[in-house]
């Protein structure tokens, strides 16, 4: 799983979350988060976990297999495309 809290300005580019964790990317008051190219499989909770974050973008990824695909709590700017 990846984690990131009160992170600023980070990529996840060209990896493999495969059920490693309950949730493939779990992220709290964070801004600037891009997620690309990344194969998310088999997590048991969510595909990607939002609490008080701001633009986060998530594109060209394979998601296949996960319990949920995105939980969030007030958070803003989410771009999903090519996924």
């Amino acid at each position: 799983m990846g984690k990131l809290r009160q992170a600023s300005t980070v990529v996840i580019e060209n990896s493999e979350l495969d059920g490693c964790g309950a949730i493939g990317v779990a992220t709290w008051e964070s801004n600037d988060v891009v997620i690309k190219n990344c194969l998310m499989t088999n997590n048991s909770f969510n595909t990607f976990y939002f609490d008080r974050c701001q633009d986060i973008t998530i594109k060209e990824n394979v998601i296949e297999q996960n319990a949920n695909l995105m939980q969030t709590y007030r958070t803003d700017g989410i771009e999903m495309s090519g996924t």
